[in-house]
Formats: C-alpha cells, sequence, structure tokens
C-alpha cells in the first residue's frame, strides 16, 4: 500500500512541477526516453496497485466525496460505489482490472496518474506513426483536427487544409 501511495504521489508532484514551470513561462518538451521511462514507472506503479485487494485500494487511494455529479453528467461518489458494489472486496483487483476500475474511479491523485499515463504512452506512439493517440482517432472516426496559430489568428483544417481567420468576438473576454 505505502510503494502505491508514494509511487502515485510522486507521479502527481511531478505533474505539479510541469504546470508551475508552465506558469512560468519555462516550457519542457518531454523527450521520448523520458516519456517511456515515464510510461514504465507509472505501470510499474500500476501493477503495484493491481497487488491490492479492494479494500485496501479503497483504504489507500478513498474516493472522493463529490456528489453532484448526476446534476452535471459527471462521474461522482454514487457511481463509484455502484461499481465498486459488484467486485470482491477480498480479492486483489489484478493489474487488467485496474485499468477498467481506474475508468470509473473518482480520485484525483489517480486520475491525474492516469492522465500522465496516457500522455507518456501517446507521446511513444506519436514517435512511431507521427500522430498522437487521440489525432489517430479522430482520424479514424472522421473528425476534423484543427492547427492554430497564435501569432495570426489563423487555423489550419490539417485534412483539406483550408484556412479559417479567427475574428474577435464581443461576447468573450479573457478574464485574469
Amino acid at each position: 500500500m505505502k510503494i502505491a501511495l508514494s509511487g502515485i504521489k510522486f507521479i502527481c508532484s511531478l505533474r505539479d512541477v510541469r504546470r508551475e514551470n508552465d506558469k512560468l513561462g519555462t516550457e519542457y518538451q518531454q523527450s521520448l526516453e523520458e516519456s517511456k521511462i515515464t510510461f514504465q514507472f507509472i505501470d510499474a506503479i500500476f501493477t503495484v496497485c493491481g497487488y491490492l485487494t479492494l479494500r485496501n485500494f479503497v483504504t489507500t487511494f478513498p474516493v472522493d466525496k463529490y456528489y453532484k455529479g448526476t446534476k452535471w453528467g459527471e462521474k461522482n461518489y454514487f457511481c463509484t460505489m455502484q461499481v465498486l458494489k459488484d467486485m470482491d472486496w477480498d480479492k486483489p483487483i489484478g493489474r487488467d482490472k485496474l485499468s477498467e476500475l481506474l475508468w470509473d474511479y473518482e480520485n484525483a491523485d489517480l486520475r491525474h496518474a492516469y492522465i500522465e499515463f496516457t500522455t507518456a504512452m501517446s507521446a511513444i506512439y506519436r514517435a512511431q506513426t507521427g500522430k498522437g493517440i487521440a489525432e489517430q482517432w479522430c482520424d479514424d472516426m472522421g473528425i476534423p483536427i484543427y492547427t492554430m496559430n497564435k501569432e495570426t489568428g489563423i487555423m489550419k483544417n490539417n485534412r483539406t487544409g483550408d484556412i479559417v481567420k479567427l475574428g474577435k468576438t464581443s461576447h468573450i473576454r479573457v478574464v485574469k
């Protein structure tokens, strides 16, 4: 339990450092090798989490007490408990079942770790194919992908090459 908790907290602290650096304007692009190491590290932590029983998992990573999910169409405490009631609480979760559980489990630290995991996976996939996982999915589904040039305010459709110049909208203001 301690290894799983320490690993997840470490991943979240790395994420926090990256976010603070982005706020300060010192953007750092993670290399492919670093993405592979991040992916392997998080996968190892998830493997350790898979050895935990559901009872120990819930004790180590308590379900967030967020109850307004149905109002906003989001997952919440009740959705998580609905999934957990059908599982055996005294049996190890297993690495394969962990991904399914994390999809429905409402815990901020686990969600952030899973985001880091999929981000590293997408970076590795991009190095192999030239496209990230989300871009490949959009291509497969026929959803257009746009690239935004922030300096000129021009958006380009990556599939057709159409260019759209964004105008200023009067009803939207930047809040600082």
